[in-house]
């Protein structure tokens, strides 16, 4: 899980994450601007779309800013990183409190189910469900940030309730569904992908398929390797494009590995774990691979398998298989634009000012 604070980099380690905070910060607020003011609630106006896709993208990636701010792994400065991480995260998604208890769950038993659930994962067998699934893991976040908040009220923390809630409020109904939709999409996919595909032994196979390099019996911190290495999987590890493209998570095996390295510095993990445990680590290096592991990403194995074999997986499977799955993602894509396109045009903001006029007219 890391231990929780600074590491001692130079200032010239961190400025790939300030670079990339620049442009999704103009990212978000360019493309909330122009939906509130510019555009009409018109959710399949093309304009609309794309910026309805630009905001659940941008917004996604200030959340993983601000989940490497609460790393330390954002900048030199403690103030800095806990600023950082209140804009990015508390005043965008939920708060760093909230954070701390379901991410040290998620960093220190991965997929785990009992005694409790991580659910920093993929749920269900298509996008719809999938979608579903973490916005209400987003909705119990909120619940939990209020929770928080009575508990131990403070300025900052009814601030960026606030803050949070203004956000949505201000977006037409149908716009905010959209932008949720691609927020939750981007999640899951940019992010929780990289959990896909878990190897999990039985416990009959447990002693012959986890032994190390020199055949023994492996110690309880190389079986925590272990797990780690077949419960996560970097995305284009060599890729500076796609490091900015997923919010600094396509290297997430190394993230959970070296929770404690800035994103600049992840290719150089992914090599090292590369070198280190060539049977165990997982990356996608080509899009069959990719789409290979879309297509399979709520498969759960008994043993190890490598990325490079997914597509002969999915070729044994039959094209039969390969449609139902995609016909399934599809039809989810049809359901949530169908959900968008018959929600009401109106803000929470309009409806709350429409309903105050009415009760003085009333009155």
């Amino acid at each position: 899980y890391g231990d929780l604070q600074l590491h001692g980099y130079p200032w010239s380690t961190y400025s790939v994450g300030f670079l990339h905070l620049f442009f999704y910060t103009v990212g978000a607020i360019c493309s909330y601007l122009s939906l509130v003011f510019l555009l009409p609630p018109i959710p399949h106006h093309p304009a609309v779309l794309a910026c309805c896709g630009i905001l659940g993208w941008s917004t996604y990636c200030l959340w993983m800013i601000g989940h490497e701010c609460y790393h330390f792994t954002m900048a030199t400065s403690q103030f800095l990183n806990t600023f950082i991480g209140f804009l990015s995260m508390d005043c965008l998604v939920n708060s760093q409190e909230t954070w701390k208890v379901t991410h040290t769950l998620h960093h220190r038993h991965t997929l785990a189910s009992d005694p409790q659930q991580d659910r920093q994962r993929l749920f269900g067998s298509c996008i719809l469900i999938e979608t579903a699934n973490i916005v209400y893991t987003i909705l119990t976040y909120w619940a939990s940030d209020v929770e928080f908040f009575l508990q131990n009220p403070s300025f900052s923390k009814a601030a960026a309730l606030v803050i949070r809630f203004s956000l949505y409020s201000f977006l037409p109904a149908n716009i905010s569904l959209s932008f949720v939709f691609f927020l939750a999409m981007w999640a899951n996919y940019a992010a929780l992908l990289t959990h896909a595909i878990p190897v999990f032994p039985k416990e009959e196979q447990a002693s012959t398929s986890t032994t190390t390099t020199a055949g023994a019996a492996p110690t309880k911190h190389e079986l925590v390797v272990l797990h780690q290495l077949r419960t996560s999987i970097d995305i284009f590890p060599q890729s500076p494009l796609c490091l900015f493209l997923f919010g600094g998570l396509n290297c997430h095996c190394v993230h959970h590995l070296l929770p404690s390295l800035p994103r600049s510095l992840h290719s150089s993990g992914t090599r090292n774990i590369a070198k280190l445990y060539p049977e165990e680590y997982r990356h996608v290096e080509n899009v069959p691979e990719l789409m290979a592991l879309f297509i399979l990403r709520s498969e759960v194995f008994v043993t190890p398998v490598l990325i490079e074999d997914l597509p002969r997986i999915v070729r044994e499977r039959g094209l039969l298989e390969f449609l139902k799955k995609i016909s399934m993602d599809v039809g989810s894509l049809f359901v949530m634009a169908a959900v968008v396109y018959f929600a009401p045009p109106i803000s929470i903001f309009k409806a709350l000012v429409a309903g105050g006029a009415l009760l003085e007219v009333v009155e």
